[in-house]
């Protein structure tokens, strides 16, 4: 293993003698990394480097994290970074989350947001994204996720902009019937109205 560690590390300082060009030396390292990364297809049982992100690659039990260059850069073949630097990466994690989803009903959601025109019903905003397509938002007055379990119905929607749509998700908007546009045949059951506004 320490051949392996001392071949890619050094290797950056060397020249291309015995390739054919840069693209084939840098397949060459990126190879010897991934067969000794338990993460990467090809593994071969002996791990010396650990994928922390991709691209980025940690020597096993070692304080330097190493950097694949990549074929196309001018740059080293493999930049070293020690701890103190770690905090200068912007390296990207995940973590696995399931969901559980309500399932909406998508038609309702167009045909109000047609029958406004994309037009929000409290401010009258009307977000035009491109030529001929404008963007709006459809509100459940009493939420459709628990503890509310709002309906998904019409009754219980309005169109409305994004930021009138976080005001109300915050309650810093109080609804009234006779301050929104509504158009027939949408209507709005007051059961849920006087439940957002109190």
């Amino acid at each position: 293993m320490k051949e392996i560690k001392n071949y890619v590390f050094e290797q950056r300082e060397n020249s291309f003698e015995g390739y054919k060009d840069r693209y084939s030396f840098d397949q060459t390292i990126q190879r010897i990394v991934e067969i000794h990364c338990p993460t990467k297809k090809g593994f071969n049982g002996k791990v010396v480097f650990r994928s922390i992100a991709t691209g980025y690659y940690r020597l096993e039990n070692h304080e330097y994290w190493a950097n694949l260059w990549k074929p196309k850069s001018d740059d080293l073949i493999i930049n070293l970074v020690t701890k103190n630097r770690i905090e200068d990466l912007e390296l990207t994690t995940r973590t696995l989350r399931e969901l559980n989803i309500i399932n909406r009903n998508k038609n309702l959601v167009s045909g109000l947001k047609e029958l406004y025109a994309n037009t929000c019903q409290l401010c009258g905003t009307k977000l035009k994204i491109s030529e001929n397509s404008f963007y709006s938002e459809v509100h459940h007055i009493k939420p459709l996720g628990e503890p509310h379990n709002g309906p998904d119905t019409s009754a219980n929607m309005i169109v409305v902009c994004p930021n009138c749509h976080v005001l109300l998700d915050f309650k810093s908007i109080i609804i009234s019937k006779d301050k929104l546009n509504l158009k027939e045949p949408h209507d709005l059951d007051k059961t849920f109205i006087d439940y957002h506004n109190n």
